[in-house]
């Protein structure tokens, strides 16, 4: 019997054509941001995310701080939906990583985040959603519809596009050009073969999904498809955790 493409499978194999649609058509409004936000010079930045787009804020999260030098802390939405409370920052950058852009709670915390030079900045698949009509700078993920319950091109176009910001803002000629060979980088990691994989996740759980630094990130996107998907208890855990945790 053949075996059936989900939707998870064919969308996730548009990622390189999502990324060349980023290096087109998002390259302008990143070289704006990037000025911008070398003008305002946060002292550190708020990243918000639900899902897959939390694993995202933690790749921006490594990145601003390994590269920017720029202390990153993760928001709880319900900090404002459920307990009622505004944060009070100033001089700070808050990135909304968003597929739907229609999470209440994330959109009221955004929408609630001001203060004296705070720049509200959103990665957000959806131009007319909410989270979208609120924030201070716009930056589609260009991903397309994504019908799959398991969002996936839109992770990894979120992925993609926060590095790209960080070279911009950087205005790092390096970084910019790894960027614009994102779309040759994710189609070649396609083309790989990975059957090899299928026979360990035929087996039950629970996994630990290892990573560190920005792999981390990627771990936890991992983690949390191998629980949405196949119905494993699964868990990102950085290596210095396990060799100093469950391993000693």
């Amino acid at each position: 019997e053949p075996v059936r493409t989900t939707l998870m499978e064919a969308e996730a194999r548009e990622a390189p054509q999502a990324a060349a649609r980023l290096v087109t058509k998002a390259t302008p409004g990143l070289r704006l941001l990037g000025e911008r936000l070398r003008r305002l010079s946060p002292r550190y930045a708020v990243a918000a995310g639900r899902g897959s787009s939390d694993a995202a804020a933690l790749l921006a999260k490594y990145l601003f701080e390994a590269r920017l030098g720029l202390p990153v802390v993760s928001a709880a939405p319900s900090i404002r939906s459920i307990y009622g409370r505004q944060l009070n920052i100033e001089k700070a950058l808050l990135l909304a990583i968003s597929q739907s852009g229609r999470s209440p709670d994330l959109v009221e915390f955004c929408r609630s985040a001001t203060g004296p030079d705070v720049l509200r900045v959103g990665l957000i698949n959806d131009a007319g959603s909410p989270l979208a009509e609120i924030m201070d700078v716009f930056v589609p993920l260009e991903a397309g519809p994504e019908r799959s319950v398991a969002a996936t091109k839109s992770c990894i176009a979120a992925m993609t596009l926060v590095f790209g910001l960080v070279a911009h803002w950087l205005d790092d000629g390096d970084m910019i050009s790894a960027f614009e060979r994102s779309p040759d980088v994710l189609a070649k990691a396609l083309a790989e073969d990975w059957s090899a994989a299928e026979a360990f996740l035929d087996r039950d759980g629970p996994i630990y999904v290892i990573g560190r630094g920005p792999g981390l990130a990627v771990a936890a996107e991992a983690a949390l498809k191998l629980k949405e998907t196949n119905g494993l208890h699964a868990e990102a855990v950085s290596a210095a955790e396990v060799r100093h945790g469950p391993f000693a």
